[in-house]
C-alpha cells in the first residue's frame, strides 16, 4: 500500500497530511528543546543548592584543616564514635590536639594535601586510609611539614575520620 493510497483511504488530501506532519515534527523538536533546557537547568540548580558529595578524603580534609587551625567544633563533628570515647570528653578531645599543636609548633595557616588513600579490610579496622601531607600555606615559609596518614570509616552511614591520637 503507498503512502498516497493510505491517505486517501482516511478521506485526507495528500497536501493536509503532509502539513500535519511538519507540525508534529516541529512541536516533537520544540518539545525535546524544551525538555533538554529543563533537565540542563535541573542539573544546574542541583549543582548549586546541594552539599557537596562527601567523600572519604574530603572528610579527612575537612578534619585535618580544623585540627591544624584548632578549629575544635568542626574537628569533633566529624571524629567517629571510638575516637571520642577514647578522648571521654569533648574538652579532653580539645585539650589533647591543643597540646599536640603546640608540642608540633603548628603554624595557623596550613594547607593540607591529600595524596593517596586505600581500603583497609580487617578484624577491628575497616575503612579508608587517608595518606596527606601539611605545610605551611601562603607566603609563610616555616620550616614546618606534617605527613601521615588517618583513618576515615563509614559510622551510622557518614564518613567519619577515626583516630584516637597522633
Amino acid at each position: 500500500m503507498t503512502l498516497t493510497r493510505s491517505l486517501h483511504q482516511n478521506h485526507e488530501p495528500f497536501h493536509v497530511a503532509v502539513k500535519r506532519s511538519r507540525r508534529r515534527r516541529k512541536r516533537s523538536q520544540l518539545e525535546a528543546l524544551l525538555t533538554g533546557a529543563c533537565v540542563a537547568g535541573g542539573v544546574g540548580a542541583a549543582s548549586v543548592l546541594l552539599p557537596p558529595l562527601e567523600t572519604p578524603a574530603s572528610v579527612a580534609q575537612t578534619f585535618l584543616e580544623a585540627r591544624y587551625a584548632e578549629d575544635w567544633p568542626a574537628a569533633w563533628a566529624v571524629s567517629c564514635r571510638l575516637a571520642r570515647e577514647a578522648h571521654g570528653s569533648y574538652a579532653a578531645f580539645t585539650e589533647r590536639l591543643t597540646e599536640l599543636n603546640e608540642y608540633s609548633m603548628t603554624p595557623s595557616d596550613v594547607e593540607v594535601e591529600i595524596s593517596d588513600a586505600y581500603g583497609i579490610d580487617q578484624p577491628g579496622a575497616q575503612g579508608v586510609s587517608i595518606r596527606y601531607t601539611a605545610k605551611p600555606s601562603g607566603g609563610n615559609h616555616e620550616p614546618w611539614s606534617d605527613w601521615g596518614e588517618t583513618l576515615v570509616v563509614l559510622e551510622d552511614g557518614e564518613f567519619r575520620v577515626c583516630i584516637a591520637d597522633r
